[in-house]
């Protein structure tokens, strides 16, 4: 793995010849791609349920917005680290 990891920066740093601005980047691309998370939200299924499971209570259908089933958000989302 720490081969592949390598390899994966090697490529990208091909034009960077110093180490040290070397290692900040992969530090820096590392820390984003360890942080990425999904937002996935599909107003259509959210109000409809999963038929494999208990159907979503009435109410549901009544609320702010349940004409928007056309949306359907599936976005990777960068979220940096504190540190």
């Amino acid at each position: 793995r720490r081969q592949e990891a390598d390899d994966f920066y090697a490529a990208l740093q091909q034009g960077i010849t110093d180490e040290d601005a070397r290692n900040v980047q992969r530090q820096a691309l590392a820390g984003l791609l360890w942080s990425k998370q999904l937002y996935y939200f599909d107003v259509n299924q959210w109000l409809d349920g999963d038929p494999a499971q208990p159907a979503p209570p009435p109410e549901r259908l009544h609320i702010r917005n349940t004409h928007w089933r056309h949306l359907s958000n599936f976005d990777i989302l960068s979220m940096p680290d504190t540190w």
